[in-house]
């Protein structure tokens, strides 16, 4: 064997394991994409339980989220500022769920129950106070997906959990 004809298959050799490193990586990438995704799904669900679980905790905030769905004008100028802040945040957590969503970046997220339950309080009488003011800070494709939501039903979050006679 001559040295041309060895270089040849050092060259193959090479060129194959290359190819395998490169295969290789593509999955070890690919598996950590998932594995992100999943936790950004996991993430959006811890921050949500840990937000329905201060509002369940403290009665005066629950006071203000029931008020600020029921009857929006009761609420002092605080309370308003305070019940827009925490849709704000909401609405900002759902958008970038939706948005991650649409990039394949959430896996294990059933999204659209976000949107939904966001409908639901938007549907009320403080979300239809605040949302069309509120609406133009979002994206604009996640906004309609919300009020396509919103169009399906007249349904509102007081009435799904506290109406004993409510059935999906």
């Amino acid at each position: 064997m001559s040295f041309v004809e060895l270089d040849l298959i050092i060259g193959i050799v090479g060129s194959i394991a290359v190819i395998l490193t490169l295969g290789i990586l593509a999955f070890q990438i690919n598996r950590a994409r998932k594995e992100i995704s999943r936790e950004n799904a996991r993430s959006m669900i811890r921050h949500n339980n840990e937000i329905l679980l201060k509002m369940s905790e403290d009665s005066e905030l629950m006071d203000v989220h029931i008020r600020g769905q029921k009857d929006f004008e009761s609420l002092t100028e605080a309370e308003r500022m305070r019940w827009g802040f925490w849709l704000f945040t909401w609405i900002t957590q759902s958008e970038q769920g939706f948005i991650d969503q649409h990039q394949k970046n959430i896996l294990g997220l059933d999204l659209d129950g976000y949107v939904e339950g966001l409908a639901l309080t938007l549907r009320s009488n403080g979300g239809k106070a605040i949302w069309p003011r509120m609406k133009g800070m979002f994206d604009p494709v996640f906004c309609e997906a919300v009020e396509r939501q919103m169009a399906k039903s007249s349904t509102t979050q007081m009435e799904r959990f506290t109406d004993l006679e409510w059935k999906a």
